[in-house]
């Protein structure tokens, strides 16, 4: 079973991810480095070159190939009905909150 950090940009998830995976010896997972990693290529290239539909669709593919993780989502992977089906049904979800002023 998987533990999914979700939240904004900026809310602590790869920090709490590594922490957490350490404490429960699980794989950390940063999935957008994944992607990169996968593609070749950056976030921002990916967008900019074939637009965030096509981003989502990578990233909805790449979500589906970890398993016993700790993973660190992308702000905008529940923007998909799909990817919040699969994480609610395939491990633990936790929504980190930050104040304006953590986010800035």
């Amino acid at each position: 079973m998987n533990i999914y950090l979700i939240g904004m940009m900026g809310s602590g998830k790869t920090t709490v991810g590594i922490k957490l995976s350490e404490k429960l010896k699980k794989t950390f997972i940063d999935l957008d480095i994944e992607i990169e990693k996968s593609v070749g290529k950056t976030i921002s290239e990916l967008f900019d070159e074939n637009g965030e539909d096509h981003f989502r669709l990578i990233e909805s593919e790449k979500l589906k190939t970890f398993s016993e993780s700790v993973i660190a989502c992308g702000g905008g992977v529940v923007l998909m009905e799909k990817n919040r089906q699969f994480i609610k049904e395939n491990g633990t979800v936790f929504l980190l909150m930050a104040t304006m002023e953590e986010l800035a």
